[in-house]
């Protein structure tokens, strides 16, 4: 017969997993003839089942060939931070009751946020990870769910980025041929490839869902008492930052050169994929329908005129004091003109 000897080991299986999953660590115990007596879990000294028992599954695992792998399996709730935990076991064929070995748990964060885009540039949207033990390769996933890199490499350019304290940014700029081709809603991953190293958990998958933005100018007409101040707008939609340049003329003419105090112009501010910019026609100028034109220069859009037409109408309401007598029934006038559309009075 052949003698061996064993050697009692208790070796831990660290792991790196992504902060708000599930995440499981193990430690393989080697140089047994039978099942361990006992496997004890702990964070900072105590049982883990102790702590949480939702939060925590402590599997002693099943004796094979002289080896028993035991797990812990940390839930999504715990896992937000970096962690040592350590296992303990007790033989009686070695006589110990507590050897044991730290296992360490990495936690690291994954970003990639839903994007809103036009589609008359190139778009890049980017994978950002921080708390990484090391530099990992990441993939990019079309809608398809194919692999980017493998299938597409003419209307994609992919950037890893470079790695520092544990951190790193990866880029895909999507071509605008391309933008043109996708449809809204479609949904782009991005996915560290983690199976090449030992100690990480199986391939992270975050994904984004990109919205394919149409500028729109949509004019905001309006109907106004002759002789009073007027405010009319136009809604820019489609866009992701402030327009470049907003104009409003009348007749062709910017309206700052035709008298700035009875013209004021508000660009608006951005906000929500939109931005809304006002014309207030002073009571002097507002005295019989006009139309005005609000142009913008967006060069995210490449548009240096788009534009649409506004339109003002004036109405002139009459309603003169009236001296009358109490003895009859009397009746009163208000006359209206220049409505566009039916109005009752008041």
């Amino acid at each position: 017969m052949v003698l061996t000897l064993l050697s009692l080991d208790v070796q831990p299986t660290n792991k790196e997993g992504e902060s708000g999953t599930d995440a499981t660590i193990s430690c393989v115990i080697s140089g047994i003839t039978r099942q361990v007596d006992g496997v004890v879990w702990r964070k900072d000294g105590t049982d883990v089942t102790s702590l949480s028992g939702s939060n925590y599954v402590v599997s002693a695992g099943t004796y094979g060939s002289n080896s028993q792998t035991t797990t812990l399996t940390v839930k999504a709730a715990t896992n937000t931070a970096d962690s040592a935990y350590t296992c303990g076991i007790t033989s009686n064929e070695w006589l110990v009751t507590n050897r044991e070995t730290n296992v360490i748990l990495n936690v690291f964060l994954v970003s990639l946020l839903d994007r809103s885009v036009p589609t008359a540039t190139d778009q890049t949207i980017t994978c950002s990870i921080s708390g990484l033990s090391q530099n990992t390769p990441v993939t990019w996933i079309d809608p398809n769910n194919s692999d980017i890199s493998n299938t597409d490499t003419g209307n994609y350019v992919i950037d890893q980025g470079s790695y520092s304290l544990g951190s790193k940014s990866a880029t895909l700029t999507i071509k605008t041929a391309k933008l043109s081709a996708l449809t809204s809603g479609d949904i782009f991953k991005c996915k560290l490839k983690s199976a090449l190293y030992a100690t990480y958990s199986p391939d992270v998958t975050n994904e984004m869902i990109l919205t394919l933005l149409t500028l729109d100018v949509e004019p905001k007409n309006k109907e106004v008492k002759s002789a009073t101040d007027a405010t009319i707008s136009c809604v820019v939609s489609g866009i992701t930052k402030q327009l470049d340049t907003v104009v409003w003329r009348k007749d062709g003419t910017d309206v700052t050169t035709l008298s700035g105090s009875n013209y004021a112009v508000s660009a608006g501010t951005y906000g929500s994929n939109s931005q809304t910019t006002t014309l207030t026609v002073k009571a002097a100028a507002n005295t019989a329908d006009s139309t005005y034109t609000c142009a913008i220069t967006s060069n995210e859009w490449l548009v240096t005129n788009r534009q649409t037409n506004v339109i003002l109408n004036v109405f002139l309401v009459t309603f003169d004091d009236r001296s009358i007598t109490t003895a009859t029934d009397q009746t009163i006038t208000c006359g209206i003109t220049g409505f566009v559309s039916r109005n009752d009075c008041f």
